[in-house]
């Protein structure tokens, strides 16, 4: 069974994001709260992708994709809070490219 959400570019980026996030979590010393966070909020991307995705009205697509975009930026800062302290290796983020921004005007 295929769903619809799977087809979407900002889906899959969202996945590779996830993935991205937990390598990172995973040469973390510590903070296990903050890693929890972290991945907390990069789950919820495309949870809330795809969970608005299967929503009926275009008003409710874009508040869960608003959602995800919250997340995203959640997650982002999660990770800017760990630089000044040396936690953070600069490691390439996954290219989101047009796919991220094309996806969140529905």
């Amino acid at each position: 069974m295929s769903f619809g959400h799977e087809q979407l570019d900002v889906y899959r980026v969202a996945i590779e994001y996830v993935a991205w996030a937990y390598r990172l979590c995973e040469e973390l010393q510590g903070h296990r709260n903050a890693k929890d966070q972290l991945l907390r909020a990069s789950q919820a991307i495309p949870l809330n992708i795809a969970e608005g995705n299967g929503k009926a009205t275009g008003g409710d697509r874009h508040r869960y994709f608003d959602i995800a975009g919250a997340r995203l930026r959640n997650a982002a800062a999660h990770r800017m809070l760990w630089r000044p302290v040396g936690r953070s290796r600069r490691r390439p983020v996954p290219k989101a490219g047009s796919a991220w921004t094309a996806s969140w005007r529905c």
